[in-house]
């Protein structure tokens, strides 16, 4: 699997992770931070700018922009939004959540989220957190 054009060979151990899991897991939601401990996490880009332009962020920013430094982040390409396209027209979904189930199909990771929408896509390997 190629990603920012390089192969990544721990690829199997990314997961893609929705903008509520990391605002909850800042917060110190238990299930949040449980849900991604250990793991190394793939964000769209998409996440990025809704973290960053969050009502909070004033107050956050240091600690977000800490977390995001961890994060693999995965800006548009072409390939993409083709799929962000191809989900949302399929499932009707919002355009940012249609850019984080597409992420995560089109390079094969499971997401994590707080958002039971997802749970409408069977090809996604989605994990359901309650907050």
């Amino acid at each position: 699997m190629l990603l920012n054009g390089k192969e990544d060979k721990e690829t199997m151990a990314l997961i893609t992770i929705d903008t509520n899991i990391i605002i909850q897991a800042l917060a110190g939601n238990a299930n949040a931070v449980k849900s991604i401990a250990g793991k190394e996490c793939f964000v769209s880009f998409m996440v990025v700018i809704e973290l960053l332009s969050w009502k909070e962020i004033n107050a956050q920013s240091t600690l977000i922009n800490s977390f995001l430094s961890d994060c693999v982040v995965k800006d548009n390409d072409t390939s993409l939004q083709q799929a962000v396209i191809e989900t949302r027209l399929k499932y009707g979904l919002k355009i940012p959540d249609a850019f984080l189930a597409a992420t995560a199909l089109n390079y094969k990771l499971p997401l994590i989220s707080g958002d039971s929408i997802f749970k409408k896509i069977q090809e996604l390997d989605f994990l359901f957190v309650e907050f």
